[in-house]
This record gives structure tokens, C-alpha cells and sequence, in this order.
């Protein structure tokens, strides 16, 4: 678990091993992102 602070509104990508996974962060204090699964192959 993660935990991002002081992050301005937009639009970011989040990458985990190589996978590229979009997030939007809107201007609230507050704010869960859905889990992001990885798996190693």
C-alpha cells in the first residue's frame, strides 16, 4: 500500500514492473484509486 501526498489535479501514469497503469486525480482531499494487480510471469 501506498501513499501519495501533496499530488496536483491531472492526469498521471503509475508504473509497476513495466506496466502502465492511468490514474486521474481530481481536486479532493481525499482520494482511493482502485487496486492495481500485478503479477509476475
Amino acid at each position: 500500500m501506498y501513499y501519495f501526498s501533496r499530488i496536483s489535479p491531472g492526469n498521471y501514469m503509475i508504473q509497476v514492473h513495466g506496466q502502465n497503469f492511468p490514474v486521474t486525480v481530481r481536486n479532493v482531499p481525499f482520494q482511493d484509486i482502485p487496486p492495481v494487480l500485478v503479477r509476475r510471469y
